[in-house]
């Protein structure tokens, strides 16, 4: 089974690209073929479109911008942050169920 393990960027580049181990599973041992370097979306893209079988595991940017976070007053502990968007989520589903409440009772 050919077993993609692959560290993803939402920006990549020649400086900073989608990087993938491309690796062969047989029986109980994982084997490096190689290592693959994207340094845009079409390389990326191109491997998702591939015949399989095959499986991946991506490393996905769950988290925002240090920048961006210091700028807006997030937390910067991780559990904190994570809390903090668990609040915002609560209130967004709770206003959406609000207004379609009120669309149905208007």
């Amino acid at each position: 089974m050919r077993v993609l393990g692959i560290d993803f960027t939402s920006a990549p580049r020649r400086r900073k690209p989608i990087t993938c181990v491309d690796c062969e599973l047989k029986d109980d041992l994982l084997i490096v073929r190689s290592l693959i370097e994207w340094a845009d979306f079409d390389g990326f893209e191109g491997a998702l479109q591939e015949p399989g079988p095959w499986i991946a595991g991506i490393d996905l940017p769950f988290g925002q911008a240090s920048r961006f976070i210091e700028t807006i007053g997030w937390p910067k502990c991780w559990a904190d942050y994570v809390a903090t968007h668990t609040v915002l989520d609560e209130l967004i589903s709770g206003r959406r169920s609000m207004v379609s409440y009120n669309a149905t009772e208007g």
